[in-house]
């Protein structure tokens, strides 16, 4: 405990990493993910992106992982970013409301507050 009393204060770049598994009907039909995992038909074959990786510059979000369950209309979203923090007593529980903001705000385009 001392340890981490002395550690109390001091200022870290968290990097922040949160799992969400998402129906595919709660995606946004014009967001980014649901987009991507679209059918495509052409003629007889059929075409679908089961997953990917976007980088992202210039939001709080640097980069965005999602995967296709097969046979579920389940996404897989991982979200990752770095952020500036104190390491206060409730570091963990804000950094992690805040990651569930920003999951919300860009994959399923709410925002905060904001229901369904």
């Amino acid at each position: 405990m001392a340890v981490l009393e002395d550690l109390e204060g001091l200022r870290v770049d968290a990097l922040v990493r949160a799992l969400f598994w998402v129906s595919v009907d709660d995606l946004p039909e014009r967001g980014v993910v649901r987009l991507l995992c679209e059918r495509q038909k052409l003629g007889d074959t059929e075409l679908s992106l089961t997953g990917g990786t976007l980088s992202i510059k210039g939001a709080p979000i640097q980069c965005l992982h999602w995967q296709t369950v097969e046979g579920q209309k389940r996404v897989r979203v991982v979200v990752e970013s770095t952020k500036k923090t104190s390491l206060e007593e409730m570091y963990l529980c804000d950094l992690s409301k805040w990651i569930v903001d920003e999951f919300s705000l860009f994959v399923l385009g709410r925002t905060k507050n904001a229901g369904p």
